[in-house]
């Protein structure tokens, strides 16, 4: 049985004896002060794909840090893309770092980009979180009436209804967007359906 709630807050002050035999917190990571679980079979299908909206509220995790927007789940889609804004690269001994901010609100649950018409002007949104992750690829999309468009690619661990798993992001502009974020099919086949009707299904 896929466990829906994976990734929901955890109890912040165990009991005595739950202190005795605590689980191993390697796979949980703070978010606004709080302690937010990872399945601990990230990457697998699930027996049985899970049911979700057309939008819901992920999670994004790079290292250290996660963050809580607002994505549409887009069987149209390929690959998963993710809103960033002030997006640089740079050379290290590892490789190729990218470093961005992604627009977020700090209120959980159910962040939403904080780019509105009052700064919307603005190339860095009122509240944003700074992220950066290793550089996976360069994606070349072709945009009518714009010609091609140079994307960095960067790895990520999303979250979505449950269901954790590593994932290839696409960094681009989605200010014009309905949401910050894009879960696509390379996430969703064999563990996601998308009931286009509903939306925060998995918040139910």
């Amino acid at each position: 049985m896929v466990n829906r709630r994976a990734c929901e807050p955890q109890t912040p002050e165990p009991s005595q004896s739950d202190r005795a035999a605590a689980p191993d917190r390697s796979s949980h990571r703070a978010l606004g002060g709080r302690a937010w679980a990872l399945p601990q079979s990230r990457g697998h299908q699930p027996a049985q794909p899970v049911v979700a909206g057309w939008a819901e509220t992920i999670r994004i995790v790079v290292g250290d840090t996660v963050i809580a927007v607002p994505a549409k789940l887009d069987t149209g889609a390929q690959t998963s893309s993710l809103a960033a804004v002030d997006v640089t690269t740079e050379a290290t001994a590892s490789g190729v770092v990218v470093r961005f901010k992604v627009p977020t609100d700090d209120d959980l649950p159910g962040a939403r980009a904080a780019t509105t018409a009052a700064n919307s002007d603005r190339q860095t949104p009122e509240r944003s979180t700074e992220i950066a992750a290793p550089l996976v690829r360069w994606a070349r999309v072709r945009r009518a009436g714009v010609g091609e468009d140079r994307r960095p690619v960067v790895r990520v661990t999303l979250c979505v209804a449950g269901l954790t798993a590593d994932a290839e992001v696409t960094l681009t502009d989605r200010s014009g967007m309905t949401c910050p974020a894009l879960v696509g099919r390379s996430f969703l086949a064999g563990r996601i359906l998308v009931d286009a009707a509903r939306r925060d299904l998995a918040a139910d």
